[in-house]
């Protein structure tokens, strides 16, 4: 048997060292790629060497350019009057100024508190020779545009161009004078 008692120890000693090993390394999924840094918020100019080396100087990023014109108002808030003002707007420059005024009609039943509404009924009317008609649509729809100088300035215009077809000169160019104030954004 002292055969056995060395090849015991040797099994022994060969189940212990391969415990004492460490595993052998899994392999590391690769990083998920990531997004690019962003842009610098400044950027590094050198200065002229003045006797102490060159040291970079941090310059402010430029200021975004303000849009030439201001953006268009939003859609109305109610799909089927966005899609009567369009089918009106469509209408009016076939030419099809009854069917127009009846398309923009129908929207103000849905939503009678809507300035874009007014002033587009305003704009019809005038088209349709209803200088009246008109002025009171375009001074309904001031009283609702709640600061909007786009509906506002339109309103206006369709003012002094009413006055001026009734003969109001005076009134016209008051009327023209607060259109162009809002155009400018000076009322």
């Amino acid at each position: 048997m002292p055969h056995r008692l060395p090849l015991s120890l040797l099994l022994i000693a060969l189940l212990l060292a391969g415990c004492a090993s460490a595993p052998p390394p899994r392999p590391r999924p690769a990083p998920a790629p990531s997004a690019p840094p962003p842009p610098p918020a400044a950027e590094t100019v050198p200065l002229p060497d003045l006797g102490r080396g060159t040291r970079p100087e941090r310059l402010p990023a430029p200021e975004p350019l303000a849009p030439a014109e201001p953006a268009a108002p939003p859609p109305p808030a109610n799909p089927v009057v966005a899609s009567l003002m369009y089918r009106a707007d469509s209408l009016a420059r076939a030419g099809q100024l009854d069917r127009a005024a009846a398309q923009v009609e129908r929207g103000l039943r849905i939503a009678p508190r809507d300035a874009r509404l007014w002033a587009l009924l305003a704009r019809l009317r005038l088209q349709q020779g209803r200088p009246g008609q008109a002025e009171a649509m375009a001074r309904k729809a001031i009283g609702l545009a709640r600061g909007d100088r786009r509906v506002l300035a339109g309103a206006w215009q369709v003012i002094a161009r009413a006055r001026a077809e009734r003969g109001d000169r005076a009134g016209a160019e008051a009327a023209a004078q607060r259109a162009l104030g809002y155009r400018q954004g000076g009322i």
